[in-house]
C-alpha cells in the first residue's frame, strides 16, 4: 500500500444519517413517490432501484431532514447486520439503516466496495444477542483505508463494470421472462396462436367448442394438472455430513434458491448428503419443474416454481436434488414442461395459487393433491406445442447462462486486492 493511502473514520467521509419509519397508522404517509428503503430491499445488489414501499409527499416531508440523496451508502446496523447497498434516488430509510453521504473527497462507489466485504466485521462489533445492534457512534468510528480520489475513482470504475454488467444481465433476464410470458399468454390464454395461414387464431375466426373452462379452440382438450404429471415426489434435505448410509454428495435446491437461480446465481445452493436410494429418485434432469410447497411469507405465498434447465445442471460437479420444502413435477407426453412451467408462473403472478394454500402451525403449506385435481387448463395439440417450443426455447437457453455467477466471482476476487492496494491502478 502506498504512503498516499490513509486511514479515515466513516464520520470523516461524510454525513452519517440514521433512518426512521413514519407512523404506519397514518396511511397518508405512504404512497408511490419516494423510495422507503428497508433491509428487505437490500438483496445483494449494488443499487436499490425499487423498494417494497414508497412514501407520499406527506410522509417524505415529515422526515426530509434525514433524506439521503442518490449515491448514498446504506448499511444495516440493526437485526440483519451488515447488508450494504447504494441509493439510486432521493430516499428515506428505516431506523435499521445508517447511511453515509460522502463529501467531494470520496468516490461513493469506492466507499461502497470498501464496506461490502465487512459484513462479518459489523456483526463482530455489534452488541445484543437476540437483536444485534451497531449504534451510530460505533458505526461512525469504523476506519477504512483510502487512496487519493483519482485512484478511488479508477478502482471504483473497474469494480463497477462488473456490477453494471450483472445488473444489465438481470434486466435482460427479466425482459426475456416477460417476453416468454407475453407469448405464452397470447397463444394459450388468449388463443391467438398462429393458424395454418399464420394468422391469429381467435381474431381470424378460428372455430371454438364449449368446455368446462368455457370456449376453447377446436381440437384442444381440458386436462387437470394431475393428468399431465408423470412423476412427482417430495424433496429430501438429507444430512450435512457424509456417513455410511448418507454417502451420496449432491447440491440441494431450496425454495430460497429459486430467485437467485432465475438471476443466474448459484452461489448459496448448499451441499448435502443423501442415501443413494433417495438420490436416485430425486436427481434432477432437464425439463423438471420444482414447486415450493412449504414456507412462504406474507405477500409471497407458496407455489413458486423454478424450471430445471440443462445449463443449471451443468453448473455443478455433483448432481442436483431438492429440499423437503419443495416438490418435483415431471410431466408426461401430453404437455411440454416449458408450457406447464409458464402456466404455473402465470397463475402465480395472478395470485391464484393462494387458493391452494393453508396455514398450519404458523407455516404456509401448498395443497398439492388438491391443486393437481382441481386446477385445469386447455391443452393444445402437440403440433401447436412444438411450434411454441421452437419459438421460446432459445429464450430459456439465453436466460439460463449463469454468466452473473462468474462475473461476481471475478469481481469478488479482485475487490480485496484493489481496495487494499495490493493491486494498484494508476
Amino acid at each position: 500500500m502506498g504512503s498516499e493511502w490513509r486511514k479515515v473514520k466513516l464520520s470523516e467521509i461524510g454525513k452519517i444519517v440514521t433512518g426512521k419509519t413514519p407512523s404506519t397508522k397514518n396511511k397518508e404517509n405512504f404512497g408511490d413517490k419516494y423510495p422507503f428503503i428497508t433491509p428487505r430491499d437490500m438483496r445483494g445488489q449494488k443499487y436499490i432501484r425499487y423498494t417494497e414501499r414508497y412514501l407520499s409527499d406527506i410522509g417524505f416531508n415529515l422526515l426530509k431532514s434525514i433524506a439521503i440523496p442518490p449515491n448514498s451508502i446504506c448499511v444495516t446496523c440493526i437485526g440483519s447486520m451488515g447488508k450494504i447497498a447504494m441509493s439510486s434516488k432521493q430516499s428515506i430509510t428505516n431506523q435499521q439503516i445508517n447511511s453515509i453521504i460522502p463529501n467531494d473527497e470520496y468516490d461513493p462507489s469506492f466507499i461502497y466496495y470498501c464496506l461490502k466485504p465487512k459484513e462479518d466485521y459489523f456483526k463482530s462489533i455489534s452488541s445484543g444477542t437476540t437483536m444485534p445492534i451497531l449504534n451510530k457512534t460505533d458505526f461512525s468510528n469504523i476506519e477504512i483505508e483510502v487512496p487519493p480520489l483519482p485512484e478511488q475513482q479508477k478502482i471504483a470504475s473497474i469494480l463497477s463494470a462488473f456490477d453494471d454488467k450483472i445488473e444489465l444481465n438481470n434486466e435482460m433476464n427479466k425482459t426475456l421472462e416477460e417476453i416468454a410470458q407475453v407469448i405464452f399468454k397470447h397463444w394459450f390464454i388468449d388463443f391467438e396462436f398462429p393458424n395454418e395461414n399464420g394468422e391469429p387464431y381467435k381474431s381470424s375466426g378460428g372455430e371454438f367448442v364449449d368446455s368446462e373452462l368455457g370456449l376453447i379452440p377446436k381440437g384442444w382438450k381440458v386436462k387437470s394438472i394431475g393428468e399431465l404429471v408423470d412423476f412427482t415426489i417430495s424433496g429430501d434435505w438429507g444430512n450435512d455430513e457424509r456417513s455410511q448410509d448418507y454417502d451420496k454428495k449432491c447440491f440441494c435446491i431450496r425454495g430460497a434458491d429459486f430467485p437467485p437461480i432465475v438471476r443466474g446465481d448459484k452461489t448459496n445452493i448448499p451441499v448435502r448428503f443423501l442415501k443413494r436410494s433417495s438420490f436416485e429418485k430425486r436427481r434432477l434432469k432437464h425439463g423438471d419443474i420444482l414447486i415450493e410447497v412449504s414456507g412462504g411469507t406474507k405477500g409471497r405465498p407458496t407455489g413458486r416454481t423454478v424450471f430445471v434447465h440443462r445449463n443449471l445442471i451443468k453448473q455443478f460437479d455433483e448432481s442436483l436434488v431438492f429440499s423437503n420444502f419443495c416438490r418435483l413435477i415431471r410431466v408426461n407426453d401430453i404437455l411440454n414442461s416449458i408450457i406447464l412451467f409458464l402456466y404455473l408462473q402465470f397463475i402465480y403472478n395472478k395470485g391464484k395459487m393462494t387458493q391452494y394454500e393453508i396455514q398450519s402451525t404458523g407455516i404456509s403449506n401448498f395443497q398439492l393433491k388438491y391443486f393437481f385435481e382441481n386446477e385445469k387448463l386447455a391443452v393444445a395439440p402437440i403440433e401447436i406445442q412444438e411450434k411454441f417450443i421452437n419459438l421460446v426455447e432459445p429464450i430459456f437457453d439465453k436466460k439460463y447462462t449463469f454468466e452473473n455467477y462468474y462475473l461476481s466471482q471475478l469481481r469478488d476476487t479482485l475487490l480485496p486486492k484493489l481496495i487494499s492496494g495490493e493491486i494498484r491502478v494508476m
